[in-house]
Parts: structure tokens; C-alpha cells; sequence
């Protein structure tokens, strides 16, 4: 994952938020208040139905038995 500081995230935010939509890339932005993580919404979206999935009850049971 690429860092960047926010300056640079600041700065370049039209083509930061380009890029991520292009690519589904994430890129982690700091400063010294802390750090957050930007990423697509194609992507947040996935991360948000894999773990509605992953929380279903049962739902891996049968991977599990099968080992």
C-alpha cells in the first residue's frame, strides 16, 4: 500500500481520487494527528459484502468440514 502525507494527499486529491477509482487501489495518508487509509467505493463496497458474508452464521461450516 502506498503512504503519503497530507500535503501531498491535499494537494493532489482530484488526481489521488482518479487514480483510486481507475486502479481500486487504497493509499494510506498520515499526519501527525494519525493516519487514515483512502480507497474506492468498488472496493469499501467488496470489503462490505465479504464481511456481511464471512458474518452469516454457517456459512463456512461446510469449508471447515471438508478438511
Amino acid at each position: 500500500m502506498e503512504t503519503i502525507d497530507i500535503e501531498e494527499a491535499l494537494s493532489t486529491f482530484p488526481e489521488l481520487i482518479q487514480k483510486l477509482s481507475r486502479e481500486s487501489h487504497k493509499v494510506k495518508v498520515t499526519s501527525d494527528k494519525g493516519s487514515v487509509v483512502v480507497l474506492s467505493e468498488e472496493t469499501y463496497e467488496n470489503l462490505l459484502v465479504t464481511l456481511e458474508f464471512l458474518s452469516a452464521p454457517g456459512l463456512l461450516d461446510g469449508f471447515r468440514d471438508s478438511k
